[in-house]
């Protein structure tokens, strides 16, 4: 794995690319064009999810919009502010700041259960994993991914619910995957609420309740809104 993502870093051909986001800068537009990037860079490009030029490709509808919007903003905020930086630029610039921050949010998450110099030595391993590397230097959407799923724990760790779902739903928005994290919560959360009652058979109650209440919400909404809907034309 290490081999191939150096090799393919290097830029030693491993299959067909098709860099379209030329900025004549040969670093930026290296970066800018790799793998997905001219997919999420068609996105910022257009605004839009539909490539003119390849109106049939439906595989932009696969990448959820937040990273290419950041694209988008950053491109356009440059021109107002009388500096053209392109779009490939803008997404090199959005993955690197992000990839600061997911390493960041990485050390502030292992001080919950390392010391200083083991969460340092952990950060330190984490930003040179050779994938987290590759995808941090890239104009991809995994550091916006890896800084909010990252978040997301790290707040749901001190019980600020709240702002743990918020960074969840960034992070979904960053990449489709990030709302499969949200059933990993589930069972962690409803093992912590049995621990804090204070008898046993209550706390299981109370999540076995939980557990049986999730598949049932849509259906219990639903037919709330069934009952109130029948209540008025009876009215």
């Amino acid at each position: 794995v290490i081999l191939f993502q150096i090799i393919d870093l290097l830029g030693i051909s491993l299959g067909t690319r098709y860099p379209r986001f030329y900025t004549g800068n040969t670093i930026i537009d290296f970066l800018g064009t790799r793998w997905d990037s001219n997919i999420y860079l068609t996105i910022a490009y257009y605004g839009q999810y539909q490539d003119p030029l390849n109106p049939q490709d439906t595989r932009l509808w696969n990448f959820a919009p937040l990273y290419p919007f950041l694209v988008r903003l950053l491109t356009e905020f440059s021109k107002m502010m009388g500096i053209d930086v392109p779009v490939a630029a803008s997404g090199v610039i959005i993955s690197n700041i992000f990839s600061i921050t997911a390493v960041t949010s990485f050390y502030f998450t292992s001080r919950l259960y390392l010391n200083e110099k083991r969460s340092i030595a952990a950060s330190l391993l984490f930003a040179f994993f050779p994938t987290v590397f590759v995808f941090s230097t890239v104009a991809y959407a995994e550091p916006l991914f890896m800084t909010f799923s990252i978040l997301s724990w790290y707040f749901f760790e001190k019980k600020n619910y709240y702002l743990s779902g918020l960074s969840l739903a960034l992070s979904t928005l960053a990449r489709f995957p990030g709302a499969l994290i949200f059933f990993l919560y589930i069972p962690i959360y409803l093992f912590q609420k049995v621990q804090e009652e204070k008898e046993l058979k209550e706390g299981l109650k109370k999540a076995l309740g939980c557990i049986i209440a999730i598949p049932l919400f849509p259906i219990i909404v639903i037919s709330n809104l069934i009952r109130k809907l029948i209540e008025k034309t009876e009215k």
